[in-house]
């Protein structure tokens, strides 16, 4: 401790007696406060430089008056400087809590509160409380804070901004689908139906009133808009539907004719836009199915048997080898195949030792499938059109172990001479292949609208124009194809028609087609999965009744690709009359029979004449002979 002088004046006596108080009292409230600080809060206190720095100062030091004048004055402009730098950092505190977002008024009225009650509960007199919130209210951006404790302050500083401007985004895109909505609403609520063009809907707006649309619909009397119609609804939908799917809007009118509900249509479209499942088909020529699983599954494959309708068939769950690149695969073990593409050859159903014609077969996979059923026995004629894709089938069916097919080229047209064909293109030389097969597999070339999930160009590159030249060809294809059966074969005598496709004028009218111009009949598949065929267009024309033999599959329903499978047995050799023609021939004949009746009918007559003539004769004869023999004897 520094003694006091007794040399000094009286009053630096009186000021050196007066800061020896005050620095021990303030030592005393720090030590007492020190636990109490420790818990309620983590800044530190400042500390002023004890007295005791100064003890190295000697009594009789003739220095000593002006040290301690020069020391008494820092000490007073140091405690100045503390309390007005307080006072300004407890105002720079308040002042940014107001600035931050969110933060209100009544959070800062909570937090002063919250603060009072500490307070109160402490044991401090309101004295010593007084003098301890001035020295202890510095705000988180004091100069006497630590540098971790400012860090966090700025972190949650910029956290909140972050937050807000994150808040501030998610409200402006809200407000914009608001918009969105506002300007483009339902039928129902905007007759006139004036949309601007240039703004782009969200896809969100177009789903949810795709959603509503269908409710609406689905209950029209209860739900609609007593001012618009049934028809304003549709084309809204319609419009809807084109947009949000990327299809054209000729095919959506397609799809919404083919089903009974919009409802359907839709989930037709959602199912066509995500993948199949990968199937494999167990190539029995080389291994069994449940060996190919223990091998698969050796390989890191999980797979499973499709058991349900077919004994080939296995699912591909998950891989980590590429199916198409495994030891089993060039080995020819299996053929990478759609479930819904077997169907058609076990419609076929081929028997050992039989000939047999596949009209459109590459890659190869039905061919191979067909020769597979057959055990490489018999005669199986894979041809196509298209010289280029046969390079596959032949590699497929070299991988596979076919030893029973043969490979061409030809135009199926004309495979076997018919009336239909043979007067439209002289140029081309028919083949005599009339009734040479005990069984046909015609898989068309057809538009692809069942395989959209393999080919999403479809939605936007085919048009009804394209799906009218399917059909034209297919129907002269089909027409051929009968006319390749064998009629007296033991067993066979069928054709299976199938495509890859859902419209009506590739499938049901291609039958109905068939069906007028052969003498074929319908007849059951052999399918247990599968939805009947329909029984009319969109036009009301309404087909055979033995339409319902035929099968559909949907990927909304089956989970498989949209596929068509019709089998037809033939009944007789050549083309079958019309109505008119059969009409005609009726007449002739009638008239033929009524003149052959005419002619007996004279005959008759005639033949009763003579009888009778001859029987006069007979008669007049008689009565001479009777006259000549009574005069005799008289006479």
């Amino acid at each position: 401790m520094v003694r006091a002088n007794k040399n000094l004046p009286k009053s630096k006596l009186d000021k050196r007696k007066a800061f020896k108080t005050t620095a021990k009292d303030t030592r005393d409230d720090k030590n007492k406060r020190s636990d109490k600080d420790s818990k309620s809060s983590e800044k530190k206190v400042v500390k002023r430089k004890p007295l005791e720095d100064y003890s190295d100062l000697s009594d009789d030091s003739e220095e000593e008056p002006q040290l301690l004048e020069s020391v008494f004055s820092k000490l007073e402009n140091d405690e100045t400087e503390d309390k007005t730098d307080n006072e300004d950092d407890v105002n720079i505190s308040k002042s940014e809590k107001h600035s931050f977002p969110g933060f209100s008024g009544s959070e800062q009225s909570d937090e002063d509160n919250e603060g009072n009650v500490n307070d109160t509960s402490s044991d401090i007199s309101p004295s010593e409380d007084d003098d301890w919130m001035e020295e202890d209210n510095d705000s988180p951006y004091g100069e006497n804070m630590d540098i971790l404790e400012a860090s966090k302050a700025l972190d949650k500083k910029n956290l909140k901004k972050k937050l807000q401007s994150e808040k501030e985004i998610k409200e402006g895109l809200e407000r914009d689908i608001m918009e969105a909505k506002e300007d483009l609403v339902l039928p129902c609520m905007d007759p006139s139906n004036k949309t601007n063009k240039n703004f782009a809907t969200p896809p969100e707006v177009i789903r949810e009133r795709i959603a509503a649309i269908i409710e609406v619909l689905t209950e029209f009397n209860i739900r609609r808009n007593p001012d618009i119609s049934r028809g304003d609804y549709l084309e809204q939908l319609a419009r809807d539907i084109a947009e949000y799917y990327g299809c054209l809007r000729s095919l959506v009118d397609l799809f919404m004719a083919l089903f009974p509900s919009a409802e359907e249509c839709v989930e037709f479209l959602e199912a066509s836009d995500r993948p199949r499942p990968v199937v494999i088909r167990t190539n029995t020529l080389k291994i069994r199915r449940k060996d190919l699983l223990e091998a698969l599954k050796k390989r890191g494959v999980n797979a499973e048997a499709i058991s349900k309708w077919s004994k080939v068939g296995i699912k591909i769950i998950q891989s980590s080898v590429p199916i198409g690149a495994t030891p089993e695969y060039l080995a020819g073990h299996y053929m990478l195949q759609s479930a819904a593409s077997m169907c058609p050859v076990m419609a076929l159903d081929p028997q050992p030792e039989e000939r047999v014609l596949d009209m459109s077969c590459a890659p190869g996979g039905k061919t191979s499938y067909i020769c597979q059923l057959m055990k490489n026995t018999g005669c199986v004629i894979a041809n196509d059109l298209k010289k280029e894709r046969q390079t596959a089938t032949v590699a497929n069916l070299h991988r596979l172990g076919v030893r029973n097919a043969i490979v061409c080229c030809q135009d199926g047209r004309f495979l076997a001479p018919s009336p239909e064909n043979t007067h439209k293109k002289k140029n081309k030389e028919t083949y005599n292949g009339y009734g040479l097969f005990d069984r046909v597999l015609l898989d068309a070339p057809c538009s692809g609208l069942g395989v959209i999930s393999h080919d999403p160009s479809v939605k936007i590159q085919r048009t009804i124009k394209d799906i009218r030249n399917c059909s034209f060809l297919q129907k002269e294809l089909i027409l051929s194809a009968i006319d390749c059966i064998n009629l007296k074969s033991n067993f066979g005598g069928v054709l299976v028609y199938s495509t890859c496709s859902v419209a009506i004028e590739e499938n049901e009218e291609v039958i109905e087609y068939a069906l007028s111009k052969r003498n074929v009949k319908l007849i059951p598949c052999g399918l247990d999965h599968g939805l009947p065929g329909l029984m009319s267009n969109n036009k009301g024309k309404k087909f055979h009744p033995s339409m319902k033999l035929s099968r559909r599959f949907y990927p909304h329903v089956h989970n498989m690709d949209g596929f068509f499978v019709a089998k037809l047995k033939k009944v007789a050799d050549g083309p079958k009359l019309t109505t008119e023609a059969a009409k005609s021939e009726m007449k002739k004949k009638n008239k033929d029979s009524e003149s052959k009746k005419s002619k007996k009918i004279k005959e008759s007559k005639g033949s009763k004449e003579k009888a009778n003539k001859s029987d006069r004769t007979k008669t007049k004869d008689y009565a001479k002979s009777k006259k000549i023999s009574s005069k005799k004897e008289n006479g």
